[in-house]
């Protein structure tokens, strides 16, 4: 993909990459982004098609997740505080076609619950609450988000909202002035270096999240994991010791993941985009070939 064919978006101050229809056709097409690296030197072990923009569904939600860890860390949030959920927000939690956790109108939660429902079981509600929270709307957090891509030198992408949902599944809830059937696009390299940027300033607190298998969520029960790789979880290798990260799916991104493991001392990252909507397993396989691969190189 050239970046010739890569244009400017300027909605609503956003920074950021827009791509056409053609080529947003062509990345859906082609084949799995795969790429493997060392979360502390950034030496990359394996990759293929690593720098395709394609959507990347709830991974997107890192960037949520990052800012809460560091504003927490700043002592400018803490886990007790709490945000009322307005009518549109508690609505959309209600949506049976999307991961989430029932919020009620008028009701308050705290940035505990809305976090922790954000990173393990990918709750879109929740990752609009918490935004709203620390910035006031969407439409600022979408900002900051573009800003930060900015400041981490991100090479391609498309940031539209907070939760990786296509626009259009969102309603009133889109971001003035963002295309009505937009999306969150990054390739595999972008990916990595988000989730390498979240593990190298407040990794302890990351995985202390990540890695728990369900999530308590107000007096609606426990929520499950949408990391299968974790121990316990139907995907998980007893070879490689994953502990986070993120997942993502939708029909236009297919089956998404960037996990970490460690193993013999090194952290690896990996990213896996658009593997087959319809096998859940084949994204955590093809995950597992690649931290085989790179634990390979590392003791060779």
């Amino acid at each position: 993909m050239k970046r010739c064919l890569l244009i400017l978006l300027c909605l609503s101050g956003l920074s950021g990459v827009i791509i056409s229809p053609a080529i947003s056709a062509q990345a859906d097409t082609m084949p799995v982004s795969k790429l493997a690296l060392d979360a502390k030197t950034g030496h990359v072990y394996q990759e293929e098609n690593a720098s395709t923009v394609r959507p990347i569904a709830s991974i997107s939600k890192l960037f949520t997740v990052y800012f809460a860890l560091q504003k927490i860390h700043q002592g400018k949030l803490k886990l007790t505080d709490t945000v009322m959920a307005p009518e549109n927000i508690a609505s959309l939690s209600q949506d049976s076609r999307l991961a989430n956790v029932p919020l009620q109108a008028g009701k308050k939660y705290s940035v505990r619950d809305l976090l922790y429902t954000s990173l393990i079981h990918s709750a879109n509600s929740s990752v609009l609450l918490l935004a709203q929270k620390m910035f006031g709307s969407q439409e600022k957090a979408v900002k900051q988000i573009n800003h930060q891509a900015h400041v981490w030198h991100l090479k391609h992408y498309q940031l539209v909202n907070v939760t990786g949902l296509n626009n259009d599944l969102i309603g009133d809830l889109r971001v003035p002035g963002t295309p009505e059937d937009a999306e969150n696009k990054m390739s595999a390299q972008d990916v990595a270096t988000v989730a390498r940027q979240t593990l190298s300033h407040y990794g302890d607190q990351l995985l202390s999240i990540a890695s728990e298998p369900r999530v308590n969520f107000d007096l609606s029960g426990s929520f499950p994991t949408e990391n299968r790789m974790l121990p316990t979880q139907p995907d998980h290798f007893d070879d490689t010791p994953v502990d986070g990260l993120k997942t993502g799916s939708s029909e236009g991104a297919g089956n998404c993941f960037v996990g970490t493991a460690k193993k013999h001392h090194h952290r690896v990252i990996t990213v896996v985009l658009g593997a087959d909507y319809a096998n859940k397993n084949q994204v955590f396989q093809i995950t597992h070939q690649l931290f085989t691969s790179s634990f390979q190189k590392i003791t060779q």
